[in-house]
């Protein structure tokens, strides 16, 4: 386990600096997220790249590593935030200066493809990073979700435990497994999560509360990635499962209900506390999640609950 390292709480008027480590961005959308940033009293700064497209990236390798190491690196960026997602961040992982970032604790959001370089972050330099909304994505809505910005605006900015992390929608986390566990809060994209394997950017899943959600992947190829973690050990070493939401997940012929029926199927009798559909992915009505911090489930009333402060 690395040395846990928390950023400093986000302060009225801070400074975001804004990277693209995956792909294009719209400029629209960019912009419409700027505006919302702006009209809260933050200024933003952008990475020399956000605008590229090299051809399905959002600039060269180089080129999106060198806004990324910037914004640590630069003492008048408080917290950086991502543009989007897509492809392309596990490309840089082997070229991330870990000892620069572990020198410049600083917020960092982002999810989705994000979810590698968090995890790397997190193995390499112990920082706590967060799996939220981001700037041309959630915070480029029409109408921006209230009860997702609160999850968000409150888990950086104040340097207490965040407490409960109620049901968004109406109804209750629906339980795989029974049972109560706290870990340390430790997962992401599924995918991203795989795609880390036979890698020395795997952080050690023992003790944590492992989360996990995805997009656009049929039951069988989460199925797939489920069997790898299991394969891998990682079932073993955790604490407790929290499944998110899986979008866009249906069969290739459109029938419903098998992932549920899979997720059932590896989970029912897993001797370890599951929730199932807890509101996090990529959903606009989610929690932020902070990767490394102490967490808590219990499946008997329904709840999760973060037990220590993300910030400092």
């Amino acid at each position: 386990m690395p040395e846990i390292r928390k950023p400093k709480h986000l302060r009225p008027n801070a400074t975001f600096g804004v990277i693209a480590p995956a792909s294009p961005v719209n400029e629209e959308k960019l912009e419409k997220g700027i505006r919302y940033f702006e009209r809260l009293g933050y200024r933003l700064e952008l990475g020399k790249s956000v605008f590229k497209s090299s051809p399905y990236l959002a600039g060269t390798d180089e080129e999106r590593l060198a806004d990324l190491h910037e914004m640590f690196r630069r003492p008048d960026i408080d917290a950086i935030i991502c543009a989007r997602g897509g492809y392309g961040t596990p490309r840089l992982l082997d070229r991330v200066d870990y000892e620069l970032i572990r020198k410049n604790p600083k917020i960092f959001i982002g999810y989705s493809d994000l979810t590698a370089l968090q995890l790397a972050i997190f193995k390499k330099a112990g920082l706590v990073t967060f799996s939220g909304p981001m700037l041309a994505v959630e915070f480029a809505a029409d109408d921006v979700n209230q009860m997702m910005e609160s999850s968000f605006w409150r888990i950086i900015s104040e340097p207490v435990a965040a407490g409960a992390l109620p049901p968004l929608k109406q109804g209750a986390y629906e339980v795989l497994c029974d049972g109560q566990a706290q870990g340390r809060l430790l997962g992401g994209c599924l995918a991203l999560v795989n795609c880390l394997f036979g890698s020395d950017f795997l952080p050690d899943f023992s003790n944590s509360l492992l989360f996990i959600e995805d997009v656009g992947e049929i039951p069988m190829r989460i199925d797939r990635y489920l069997a790898q973690m299991r394969n891998a050990g990682i079932f073993q070493k955790t604490n407790g499962i929290i499944c998110g939401r899986f979008e866009e997940s249906e069969t290739e012929d459109g029938s419903h209900g098998l992932l549920n029926l899979m997720l059932e199927d590896y989970f029912s009798e897993f001797g370890k506390p599951v929730f199932n559909k807890f509101d996090y992915g990529h959903i606009p009505l989610k929690h932020t999640m902070p990767l490394g911090v102490m967490a808590k489930m219990v499946t008997s009333t329904g709840t999760i609950e973060i037990i220590e402060s993300a910030v400092s």
